[in-house]
């Protein structure tokens, strides 16, 4: 088999362009010979994606079945790495119009988001002139600045309609080491207790999930062992800077100053 990795999380914060000139060299499907280490990584992409969708019930185990079926047979040329990039253009609305899930992760819905992912590479490989022979591409100042931007913008927005970002997590380390974000010892404390209860609460509502059961058994072994579990401390930290970045959603150019110390690029 390849010593290409079959899934590098780092590289879902790779621009638009770079990410699809580092396809060239991303390992795709088809090329995976082991069948456990596919069934594993579409099982973990499928949770992981639905439950991101908001997806509110499990998906049932016929309808995985479809979705794996259909993968293998219409998009074995994709990598692990572009399932996870597509569902992310679709929540980001790069992809176009969204399209609906009608809170059903199934083959259709999972068909209808990857054509319209392929058709936009398709897009941007010509645009971009990216061939087989493109090597490798670092990201430049500029993708890096506009990476951000975008990211401001999304938590923003999920901010201004929602109250709360799931992504707003990637700012706490800067806002705690700014000295903005200030909280005690004791109030981390409730608040990752009060997130835990919330999640296992979600978790338990699709137990008969095979998928949730093993992430409800994780976190009650990492409590055991008295670990914090990462999934709760992600959720901990989005909802702390989601509660602190309220009194800064005046408009976008309040939000970018506080956040960056200085105003967003024109």
């Amino acid at each position: 088999m390849s010593n290409l990795t079959i899934y590098d999380q780092t590289k879902q914060e790779l621009s638009e362009v770079s990410f699809v000139k580092d396809t060239l060299n991303q390992l795709r499907i088809a090329e995976i010979k082991d069948s456990v280490q596919i069934l594993n990584q579409m099982a973990s992409w499928i949770s992981d994606t639905a439950f991101i969708a908001k997806i509110k019930d499990a998906v049932p185990l016929h309808q995985k079945k479809d979705i794996k079926e259909m993968i293998l047979l219409r998009f074995k040329n994709l990598s692990f790495n572009e399932l996870h990039y597509a569902f992310k253009m679709e929540r980001f609305g790069i992809l176009g119009d969204k399209t609906e899930h009608y809170q059903s992760f199934d083959a259709e819905y999972v068909g209808k988001v990857l054509d319209k992912y392929v058709a936009w590479k398709r897009e941007v490989k010509v645009r971009e002139n990216i061939t087989k022979q493109a090597a490798p591409q670092s990201v430049t100042p500029q993708e890096r600045a506009d990476i951000r931007l975008k990211f401001l913008t999304n938590v923003f927005n999920d901010l201004k309609a929602n109250g709360y970002s799931e992504d707003a997590w990637l700012l706490f380390s800067a806002l705690e080491q700014d000295g903005k974000l200030t909280i005690g010892n004791s109030r981390k404390k409730e608040i990752y207790n009060e997130q835990k209860e919330k999640y296992l609460k979600q978790l338990k509502v699709n137990v008969l999930d095979r998928d949730m059961k093993h992430k409800i058994k994780k976190i009650i072994s990492s409590e055991e062992q008295g670990k914090k579990n990462a999934e709760i401390v992600r959720r901990s930290k989005s909802y702390s800077v989601s509660e602190y970045l309220h009194d800064y959603l005046e408009s976008f150019k309040v939000f970018h100053n506080h956040i960056e110390n200085q105003n967003p690029p024109e």
